[in-house]
């Protein structure tokens, strides 16, 4: 009778990477994730979406009125646009990507977006395209609330983390 060796066991599966496994939008906690950055984030993706409404309508008398997207009106919506995209990625990263090392904190980089795109609207809330004939619309005062969400937000998250 001989005795037979034993094959050798395989390798152990490696481990998972340094810093602990990577998040994902299976592993977040969404509970866990602070109301500031809810507001701030939300107020993004309004803002975002805000820039594909009317901004401005012109009145055509007993024709009714013609409403003017924000985009065909002003080539400074597409910056607002860019501002709610930036406000957006920043949070996506905080939130799902922590190994990623931003240049300042997300509060403040999402917070100074907001102010920008704050100051666009307000802008061309004065300074409107077509003088006497053209008039606000709705799209307008929800891209100017939306901007202050992003910025309420920010400095609510800069607040809880103090």
């Amino acid at each position: 009778m001989s005795a037979e060796p034993n094959p050798p066991s395989p390798p152990p599966p490696p481990g998972p990477p340094p810093g602990g496994p990577p998040r994902s939008a299976q592993s977040i906690d969404f509970a866990a994730v602070p109301r500031s950055v809810w507001v701030s984030l939300g107020g993004a993706v309004v803002l975002l979406i805000s820039v594909f409404m009317n901004w401005y309508s012109i009145d055509l008398g007993p024709l009714g009125s013609v409403g003017i997207k924000a985009t065909d009106a002003t080539d400074l919506a597409w910056l607002v646009f860019l501002c709610a995209a930036a406000a957006i990625a920043v949070w996506a990263i905080e939130l799902f990507v922590p190994t990623v090392e931003l240049p300042a904190p997300a509060w403040q980089i999402a917070g100074a977006a907001g102010a920008l795109a704050a100051l666009i609207v307000v802008f061309r809330m004065i300074d409107q395209p077509g003088g006497e004939l053209v008039s606000l619309s709705f799209g307008i005062f929800l891209a100017l609330i939306a901007a202050v969400a992003v910025v309420a937000g920010a400095y609510l998250n800069m607040q809880e983390r103090r």
